[in-house]
């Protein structure tokens, strides 16, 4: 469906579930909320405003409350990096506390949980370049306090790779 967004005429729409959306457009995107997702939504999150405006949830950052808000329709990573951006202090995006301590933000924590188990042993997939002297992509991978840049023969697809995976991707 092209419609118009904050962001220009979607490209994308897709139905995450009822009064949930996502939109793609050519520069942007990010989550739509019906009405009275938005009110459910207000219950949980009084005091956020959406910096594209009532109902729109950008995707840099806003996101991330729409994810925690709503996680049963979403996936453990979702949640997991979901609360990996309501945590950067930089952004100017803050969960209160009491959120945190309640039924729904305990049971994020135990998804986000669950998610971190299964990446534990795997590198995280950062910055990306390609250019004249490089041959294919440099990827940045981080993994626990561990940093390194690596190329590969093709444009990352997952945001976390095991050692084998990399390997079998790199030249």
């Amino acid at each position: 469906m092209n419609m118009h967004t904050p962001w220009g005429r979607s490209q994308t729409h897709k139905k995450i579930a009822d009064g949930i959306y996502s939109h793609s457009t050519a520069s942007h995107g990010g989550f739509e909320l019906s009405t009275n997702r938005y009110l459910e939504f207000k219950k949980i999150f009084p005091d956020f405003k959406p910096y594209a405006g009532d109902y729109w949830f950008e995707e840099d950052c806003d996101w991330a409350f729409v994810t925690i808000a709503f996680p049963q329709f979403f996936s453990n990573q979702d949640i997991y990096n979901a609360i990996r951006m309501t945590n950067y202090k930089s952004s100017g995006l803050h969960v209160p506390d009491a959120f945190w301590a309640s039924e729904l933000g305990i049971e994020c924590k135990l998804h986000s949980d669950i998610f971190k188990e299964t990446i534990s042993d795997k590198w995280e997939v950062g910055s990306m370049s390609c250019g004249h002297n490089i041959k294919g992509w440099a990827v940045s991978i981080s993994r626990n306090n561990e940093r390194k840049t690596i190329n590969l023969k093709d444009y990352p697809t997952q945001q976390f790779y095991s050692d084998n995976e990399l390997e079998s991707l790199a030249f």
